[in-house]
């Protein structure tokens, strides 16, 4: 089939659609439990009251938040894969070629991941203390991740939402952007899309930066796969760095902030370089075979 070439609104209502199934599940699991709690309270000789049912849907949705998400992602999964399978075969998907993995370049991978990671955190704290009211939006994802326990963050954070999100910002959006204007403007508006996704400024900005590099993976290893990898690699490292104080030095003093700073930095740089380089050979290496 002839390629179609992308317009702006084939960009952007993936997003939009993500968005308006997330509000649309959560709202319809929300009815669902004050449903039941209404039943319950009936059945113990209580009058419902929308006071208490409210408060007790709160109190649900606080405690259960990393489980809905995981139920709603695994629902919109399929819809979005779908959608990249059809990009991938038909229509907007880029003319990337597949770059072959070596544990080497995995190594960089995670070193690119982690270091992009630790400095939007590090970034992130900054903006924070200049503007604390930043924090304050976040204060309710902070208490439904610490309500989920470990198992439940991590199975969300690190294996559930890569693999959506990637397929969502990566496959999709930043493919159709790609198509539209070229793969610089693509990094930046897919990054753009991606942290304004996560609906609150602390995340906006980590969500923004990390984009932008998980964009990059994807152009460099010419596969989806190097951005949920990429993704999964941050994301476990945050989640881990969150359980853990033996890493605190780095945020809460000076020195520790600018050694940290300096030396992932340094990482970032290094790891970025090495794997343009084996993208490079490798582009060349399959040039000289075909001739």
């Amino acid at each position: 089939m002839k390629k179609k070439k992308a317009t702006v609104w084939q960009m952007l209502w993936p997003f939009l659609l993500v968005i308006c199934l997330n509000y649309l599940c959560s709202f319809l699991l929300e009815v669902i439990w004050g449903f039941l709690i209404a039943l319950r309270m009936i059945g113990e000789g209580q009058t419902p009251d929308a006071y208490v049912l409210g408060k007790m849907i709160m109190e649900y949705a606080l405690k259960y938040g990393v489980h809905i998400t995981i139920l709603i992602d695994l629902l919109e999964f399929p819809l979005f894969f779908y959608l990249y399978q059809k990009d991938r075969k038909y229509s907007f998907f880029p003319d990337m070629k597949f770059q072959k993995w070596t544990s080497k370049k995995a190594g960089y991978m995670v070193l690119v991941s982690v270091s992009a990671a630790h400095l939007g955190n590090l970034f992130v704290s900054i903006l924070v203390a200049v503007f604390p009211r930043l924090y304050s939006n976040y204060d309710k994802v902070n208490a439904i991740e610490k309500n989920a326990g470990f198992g439940f963050l991590f199975i969300a954070a690190v294996i559930v939402a890569p693999i959506l999100e990637e397929t969502i910002f990566r496959g999709v959006i930043y493919g159709r952007a790609r198509d539209l204007f070229g793969v610089k403007k693509a990094m930046f508006l897919s990054a753009f899309l991606f942290g304004l996704y996560h609906m609150n400024a602390v995340q906006f900005l980590y969500a923004g930066l990390l984009g932008f590099v998980l964009a990059w993976l994807y152009e460099v290893t010419g596969s989806l796969t190097g951005s949920v990898f990429g993704h999964m690699i941050a994301n476990a490292y945050v989640t881990i760095r969150g359980e853990t104080s033996s890493l605190d030095w780095m945020f809460n003093s000076l020195i520790g902030f600018v050694l940290s700073t300096a030396v992932f930095t340094f990482l970032l740089i290094v790891g970025m370089h090495e794997l343009a380089q084996m993208q490079s050979r490798q582009e060349n290496d399959m040039f000289e075979l075909k001739l």
